[in-house]
């Protein structure tokens, strides 16, 4: 929310797809990369709920995804499109 109001935690398919697409993760990359951000390279809890206690969560190395406690403490990622 401090980054301004475009910025939101991306879904699972949004994830699922900087992650698991390599022309894609390099190209959001080297955008961050020019603009002096950190690059995207981290597991990271999606904004996407299957029920009231889960919430999906992207294993990048693993290209796998999983559901996870939301209590826990996990990595995430906000995004913006620009």
């Amino acid at each position: 929310r401090s980054k301004g109001k475009d910025w939101y935690l991306p879904a699972i398919k949004e994830l699922e797809l900087l992650v698991f697409n390599s022309d894609v993760r390099n190209a959001v990359n080297n955008t961050l990369k020019q603009q002096g951000g950190t690059l995207f390279s981290r597991n990271c809890l999606s904004s996407t709920e299957d029920n009231k206690s889960c919430a999906w969560f992207v294993y990048m190395y693993d290209c796998l995804t999983n559901c996870l406690n939301k209590r826990g403490y996990y990595s995430v990622r906000a995004v913006a499109t620009f």
